[in-house]
């Protein structure tokens, strides 16, 4: 990373600090607003002044409807879930109501803390970020039928997330769009995100308004994401690709590690027409018998050698630190049927799934101002983040 680069992040950082205390000014003697139904969870995030506005689940929520929040929320789960009614579900899929049909939608100048609680069964996804800021501590979100997280011209930072089945045809974990947005969606990593699905984890839209987009490693992320051979890899602490999904043509990104964030690389072991992927920290030295440990043989195969192309011309350098994303290639000498070991895997299209309409909210193009609201945004998410653990 360039020098003036880390420059500009720390400063960002700095400003995000300063920020982050005025925050806290507001909410640090905030009382909690306990609430059972969706009327109580609607009607506190109305009444919400200035300040953060801290709201306590004490039972299951059921919706009826999209919740929308332009301020600045907290809301504590419990554990408890917050899922749609049967005949909303039934309205969407008929035609009978349209439009954004998320669980929560947070919109520009608002900020969500969602904390241990499940989405689940959304009409459409389980949380929008429509140029708002959400940030998923220990959060659930399972069971939606267009994806999980719509991270749609917002900002959405992972804190403990874990993502079950969401979508129709095709996994949809976390979606990263702009719709009608005037601003590039920002997702940041800050610690951890677990899925039962190996699918579009993380993916950006296809056939949209979608040009650029940010992905953000903090310093406290244990997983990672970054981008490798034109797809997005969620990798976690240990090296194993959790998922990888491919960047549509046109699409822009920026990769971002905060000072302190370890840069991950991507390792691709390729040997008798198989491929393995292994994130490694950038600057890893590695060595034969860790390569050997990704290599499945047959009995009485052998291996011959290690290189650093397919057609075992050049040998690969062990003494030499992993610096950029590369490919060893293994040679493998077997008793049995002969290996064609010059053919590459195959890659296996990905499915897009159906598009989700974003609110109309009638923005004239601001992009300046919109990228710093966006930037605050984030301070508030992270000054709570800590105000609650």
């Amino acid at each position: 990373m360039k020098s003036s680069t880390k420059l500009k992040i720390s400063l960002i950082l700095s400003a995000l600090l300063l920020s982050s205390l005025l925050i806290f000014s507001n909410t640090s003697n905030a009382a909690a607003n306990v609430v059972t139904t969706e009327e109580d969870l609607v009607n506190a995030i109305n009444e919400a002044g200035e300040g953060m506005r801290v709201i306590m689940l004490d039972d299951d929520i059921t919706l009826t409807k999209n919740v929308s929040i332009s301020k600045n929320i907290f809301i504590e789960g419990d554990g408890h879930t917050i899922t749609a009614s049967e005949q909303w579900q039934q309205e969407v899929a008929a035609g009978i109501k349209t439009g954004d049909q998320s669980l929560i939608t947070v919109t520009k100048e608002g900020m969500l803390n969602l904390e241990n609680v499940v989405l689940t069964n959304a009409p459409k996804y389980g949380v929008q970020a429509f140029e708002g800021t959400v940030a998923l501590m220990d959060v659930t979100i399972k069971d939606c039928k267009y994806g999980g997280v719509l991270v749609n011209g917002g900002t959405v930072i992972i804190d403990n997330l874990h993502l079950g089945y969401n979508g129709t045809g095709a996994n949809n974990g976390i979606e990263i769009d702009r719709g009608s947005s005037t601003m590039d969606p920002r997702l940041i990593m800050d610690s951890k995100l677990t899925s039962t699905e190996k699918e579009n984890v993380i993916r950006a839209a296809t056939n949209s308004n979608l040009k650029e987009f940010e992905l953000i490693n903090t310093d406290t992320a244990e997983d990672s994401i970054f981008v490798s051979n034109g797809k997005i890899i969620l990798a976690d602490e240990d090296g194993n690709i959790i998922s990888e999904s491919a960047i549509g043509e046109g699409i822009t990104y920026n990769v971002t590690y905060n000072p302190g964030a370890t840069e991950r690389v991507l390792l691709t072991i390729v040997a008798n027409n198989t491929k393995v992927d292994v994130a490694l920290n950038k600057g890893t030295s590695i060595t034969s018998e860790f390569v050997e440990g990704y290599v499945t043989l047959a009995e009485g195969d052998t291996i011959d050698g290690f290189f650093k192309d397919k057609e075992y011309s050049e040998a690969f350098d062990f003494k030499t630190v992993v610096n950029e994303d590369t490919t060893i290639y293994v040679q493998i000498t077997s008793t049995g049927i002969e290996n064609d070991n010059t053919q590459q895997p195959q890659e296996i299209p990905e499915k897009t799934p159906e598009k989700d309409s974003t609110p109309d909210t009638g923005l004239v193009d601001v992009a300046l101002v919109a990228s710093v609201v966006a930037m605050v945004s984030v301070a508030g998410i992270v000054a709570v983040k800590k105000y609650s653990k």
